[in-house]
């Protein structure tokens, strides 16, 4: 079914458009380029009844003056930053900080505050484009953005990173930032901490007070980050913005984790081939979107290097860095079913 677009306004005299891939089963996805964000994303339930299961706003100014990050597309750096600053051969790149003195989502300027170029639009997928210039945010190197969204017929959105570095080497740690709750319940979103959740992940990244990685690999065995058996996901009384390094990186795209939400059956397993994911249940949210949202509305498993990759041991952690030149490519899937 061809992709429908339509007008969503304007940004610093750039437009911005609203695109919608429908598939043969009814699942809807729509995507803006403003922050190459998911907007909406229709899944039914085990009964066939179509409801919207990310959370966001309902229109372009809810993303525009929001802090939440609602779908967008993360970078150059997703997560954090140790101090706002890292070294890269043997130069340093100082960085926006937070009120924590750290460098979150690359600062308020990144990529989920800029207007993406539409680059291609298919039966089936769109491909948005950003050139981040040398310097921007801090960071070194210009760097060719080119994100895919697509839906195809097996509920799956895919998403695909098309990374390009110019003439300077850089670093990249792109991510999709959407909040789920596989209830929908927009009207009135309820807590997601009854979802169930599984992470094939035997170890996790442990953080300081500032949530910066300490360098350690710790096993999730025995501790309230054991998602390797199915469990609801506040389970543990807690709510998490925690990184987990799933089984089996270096084998390509593989499943990383699923989600189930009984009351309506929706199902939802998640591919990647990058090395971690993030798990945050939104415990910060305190705002209206499309419906009033308060802590755990929604939760997010936002596919990633680790935070404070570049500060972080080179022999124990996959590197982020694009050398001058050169190419490097991701992909996520968020498949969806019912059970």
């Amino acid at each position: 079914m061809p992709i429908t677009k339509i007008d969503w306004g304007n940004v610093s005299d750039k437009d911005v458009f609203l695109y919608t891939i429908e598939n043969r089963h009814g699942l809807q996805l729509s995507v803006t380029n403003y922050g190459a964000a998911v907007a909406r994303l229709l899944v039914p339930d085990r009964n066939g009844v179509l409801d919207d299961v990310v959370l966001g706003y309902s229109d372009l100014s809810g993303y525009i003056n929001g802090n939440s990050f609602h779908g967008a597309t993360a970078g150059r750096f997703a997560n954090r930053i140790s101090g706002g600053q890292f070294v890269l051969d043997g130069d340093v790149y100082y960085l926006p900080r937070d009120a924590a003195g750290n460098c979150l989502h690359a600062g308020p300027d990144g990529f989920h505050r800029q207007v993406f170029t539409e680059k291609s639009v298919g039966e089936n997928a769109l491909t948005l484009e950003y050139v981040s210039p040398d310097g921007e945010c801090g960071f070194p190197g210009e760097l060719t953005s080119d994100i895919t969204f697509a839906l195809d017929d097996n509920n799956a959105v895919i998403i695909t990173y098309d990374l390009h570095a110019e003439k300077h080497v850089t670093i990249a740690n792109l991510t999709n930032h959407s909040y789920f709750n596989l209830g929908g319940r927009h009207a009135k979103p309820e807590s997601v901490l009854a979802t169930e959740l599984c992470i094939k992940a035997g170890h996790y990244t442990p953080v300081d007070d500032s949530q910066i990685p300490t360098g350690e690999k710790r096993s999730v065995r025995g501790t309230a980050f054991a998602f390797t058996a199915s469990k609801p996901i506040g389970a543990a009384g807690q709510g998490y913005d925690h990184n987990f390094l799933p089984d089996g990186y270096g084998d390509g795209l593989r499943k990383i984790a699923w989600a189930f939400e009984k009351d309506t059956g929706r199902f939802m397993t998640v591919y990647t081939d990058l090395p971690g994911v993030q798990l945050y249940t939104g415990d910060g949210l305190n705002e209206k979107g499309k419906a009033q949202y308060t802590k755990h509305s929604g939760f997010c498993l936002e596919t990633q290097f680790s935070p404070d990759t570049p500060n972080l041991p080179r022999e124990d952690f996959p590197r982020c860095d694009i050398p001058a030149g050169q190419r490097r490519r991701y992909e996520t899937r968020y498949v969806f079913s019912v059970k």
